[in-house]
């Protein structure tokens, strides 16, 4: 038997006192006023604008930062890496485990195996290849 939704006076109350607006007209007519800051705005402001002292942008110090990270070997940094350039399809689930290494070339070397597990075929052909 099939159970059947049963409001309640104080439901169909509300349903009355719902106000529906016309086709077209907006739920906030005001909106946001002109002159008030936008978060993501200013943020892309921040982003791209040049420091006179070092003659880069704050995004090319971040990105500075981070590469220096995954040149030490940081676990964190490897795997911003990774997500960034090779996004997780939603409903898949990544796990790699990355191991500490003392030098460069082998935490290039185990970056590099990280990523073949990932998707061997979805990696950039390297240069001068094809």
């Amino acid at each position: 038997m099939a159970l059947k939704h049963v409001r309640t006076e104080a439901q169909r109350a509300a349903e009355r006192n719902l106000v529906h607006f016309k086709p077209g007209q907006s739920g906030n007519p005001s909106g946001r006023p002109k002159d008030q800051p936008n978060f993501a705005a200013a943020v892309d402001r921040m982003l791209v604008a040049i420091d006179p002292t070092t003659k880069r942008t704050l995004l090319e110090e971040v990105v500075r930062v981070l590469f220096e990270a995954v040149l030490r070997a940081e676990p964190w940094a490897m795997e911003m890496l990774v997500k960034r350039l090779w996004p997780v399809p939603v409903g898949v689930s990544l796990n790699a485990q990355v191991a500490v290494v003392p030098d460069v070339e082998d935490a290039l070397k185990e970056l590099e195996r990280a990523l073949d597990k990932l998707q061997p075929t979805a990696r950039a052909p390297e240069p001068g290849a094809g």
